[in-house]
Formats: C-alpha cells, structure tokens, sequence
C-alpha cells in the first residue's frame, strides 16, 4: 500500500522528535528554538505574499464552524493570554505615542459603537459585571462601597435608577431614566408631592409610575412622578384616575 504525504510527514517529525531525545537537553532546546525562530521568518514572510487569501480562507472558516471557532479562539486566548495582553498593551502604547489624539478618538469611537447598539453594550457590560463579582466578591463589594462612600447622594439615586431599571426590565417595559430626569421632575413640581402637595423638606421623594410597570407603563420618564413615601404606599399601583378621584383630584 502507498505510503501516503501525510503519513510521511507523521513519520519524518517522530523520527526527527527521536533524534532530539538523544541529545543533551541544552543542545535540544537551541535546535528547537532555532527552528521556531526560522519558522517565524518564513511564515512572517509568506504572510507577506499570502496575507489576504489567507485572512479570507480563515475568516470563511470560521464562518462555516462559528462554535469550534470560538472554543478555538478561547483555547489559544487562555494558553497565550498574558502574551497576547502584553502584544495589544504594547500597540496600544505605540499608538498613543503616535497620535497624541488617539485616546480622545478612542473614547468617540466607543461611543458610536454604544449608541449603534445600546442593548448590546448593556448586556456586555452586566455580563462583564457577572463575571468579575463572581471572580473576586470580597473585591467587587470593596470597590462598591468605595464608589458609595466617594459620592453617597450620587450613590442613592444611581440606587433608585437601578431598582426602577432591574424591575422594568423584569416586566419588560421599556424606557429609562436617570437622575437628572428626577431633579428636572423635583424643579417641575417645585419639591412637592404631586398628590397631596407637601414639601418634601429633608424627606427623599419616591419615584412613581404614573402608570404602574404592572398596568403595562413604561419606566420612561414622561410616565414618572414624585410622591411622598405614604402616597406613593397609598397608590401603590392603583389605575392613576380612580387614584385620582379618591383624593378629589380631576387631574394629576
């Protein structure tokens, strides 16, 4: 039976492989990195010649096995990974260094790419998120009382957002707010509840649904009020009209 190319090869690297087992293991290793070192040049050569034919056969792999793909790509990030964050350290220092600009392109590019996609972004965001809490809590609560006791206010309303936020998204309702919705809401109402019309004073307001999530509201803020914690309790998620008509309100 003919012996095939393949097989030929096989047999060339293990006999190779049984040459090098006899020698000295200093004299192995300087002949082993010199073929590394000869490989690279050639390949880095034939790179060159071939770059994109080989970028195009490789990128239509990958297309046609998206999931060995991608267990491929883990594989080699994980054996190489602090060579490879090493590599993309060193461009990106180069690229500085070149364009004094380039971290402010840098930061405008991000931004493009988050408002072209906003959902993508924020579910990459709470999957990295995920995944550092889960790597290192004791870490992770650490830095997040560090960024409550740094700002404790800004703490409190991002707090209140999330909450809003986490539940809306529960429900899937759709819309979001920010804290500058809820003062723009406070200069509005001029720091009084919109029901039975108190000041807050030093009493934090409790961000309403005009609309409850549970009525099919959305957590935009064109569907939020500011109430009192007890007429906030009070409407709970009551239909806002009838709300309305038992505290001799025509409209609110």
């Amino acid at each position: 039976m003919a012996t095939t190319e393949a097989e030929k090869s096989k047999e060339y690297r293990a006999r190779k492989k049984a040459e090098l087992a006899l020698l000295p293991p200093e004299e192995a290793a300087a002949i082993i990195a010199e073929k590394k070192r000869k490989k690279a040049e050639y390949d880095a050569a034939r790179y060159e010649e071939i770059g994109d034919q080989k970028r195009a056969t490789s990128n239509a792999w990958y297309a046609a096995n998206p999931e060995r793909g991608k267990a491929r790509s883990n594989a080699r990030y994980a054996e190489k990974k602090d060579e490879i964050l090493a590599q993309e350290a060193a461009k990106r220092r180069a690229a500085i260094e070149a364009d004094p600009e380039y971290t402010k392109k840098e930061y405008q590019a991000a931004l493009k790419r988050m408002a072209a996609n906003p959902e993508l972004y924020k579910a990459t965001r709470r999957a990295g998120d995920k995944r550092r809490r889960e790597a290192d809590p004791e870490r992770y609560q650490q830095a997040s009382r560090d960024r409550y006791w740094a700002d404790p206010e800004k703490s409190r309303e991002r707090g209140v957002q999330d909450a809003h936020t986490r539940r809306a998204r529960k429900l899937e309702a759709g819309g979001q707010f920010t804290a500058a919705d809820i003062r723009t809401l406070m200069e509005k109402q001029k720091g009084k509840c919109l029901v039975c019309l108190k000041p807050f004073g030093k009493n934090k307001p409790h961000v309403d649904h005009y609309i409850s999530l549970a009525r099919g509201g959305t957590n935009d803020p064109s569907n939020l009020r500011l109430l009192c914690r007890k007429c906030n309790m009070a409407k709970h998620a009551k239909d806002p009209i009838e709300f309305g008509r038992l505290h001799g309100l025509l409209c609110w």
